[in-house]
């Protein structure tokens, strides 16, 4: 039985490698986002290809020197990933991201309101700072999610990141508030 043009068109959906690739559509919401070319130095590695390797690393849970030959060397993966990292781009995309998808759905770009929760966890004595939670008697960090209600995850607003021994409201912020423990009562406080 020979191809019809509705076959072709139902399967076209196969044509990348992996499953976890980019579409044109979906490369093409977040390359506006993406850093510059340098004019000098050597030529880099197409940003789709690295955003390809990174999204499988992603779903298939491999580690870095497991990836497959067919994406660039696992050692430029890792260091554009971190380039990246360390430049703020992720928040950004995702941002980008969250706010397509509430678009989509028929909602405002920015929510009106979020839940955040926090979640306690053990760490070992190396490995960063670690605080104490006194009300389930842990020493360790604390994570933190906060979700609107299309359930889509948002950055933490900034005053929710206080450190574990202010008393006032007006404390300052802490340093690295991603690895600062936060007290609960703050989320009690915060409201949109």
């Amino acid at each position: 039985m020979p191809w019809s043009e509705a076959d072709r068109a139902k399967y076209d959906v196969i044509r990348e490698r992996y499953s976890s690739d980019l579409s044109d559509a979906e490369f093409g919401l977040i390359f506006p986002l993406l850093p510059t070319r340098k004019r000098r130095g050597r030529r880099p590695t197409c940003a789709r290809e690295i955003l390809n390797a990174l999204f499988y690393l992603i779903r298939s849970g491999c580690p870095w020197r497991f990836l497959p030959k067919d994406f660039p060397p696992f050692t430029t993966v890792q260091n554009r990933f971190y380039a990246w990292r360390d430049s703020g781009l992720w928040p950004q995309i995702v941002g980008v991201l969250v706010m397509g998808a509430r678009e989509a759905e028929g909602r405002e770009a920015a929510p009106t309101a979020v839940v955040a929760d926090s979640q306690s966890v053990k760490t070992t004595e190396a490995g960063g700072p670690r605080g104490f939670d006194a009300a389930k008697k842990i020493k360790g960090r604390k994570r933190h999610v906060a979700v609107d209600t299309a359930w889509l995850a948002h950055r933490m607003p900034d005053h929710a990141r206080r450190h574990a021994g202010s008393r006032r409201a007006g404390a300052p912020l802490a340093r690295d508030a991603a690895q600062e423990p936060v007290r609960d009562d703050v989320f009690r406080r915060f409201r949109l």
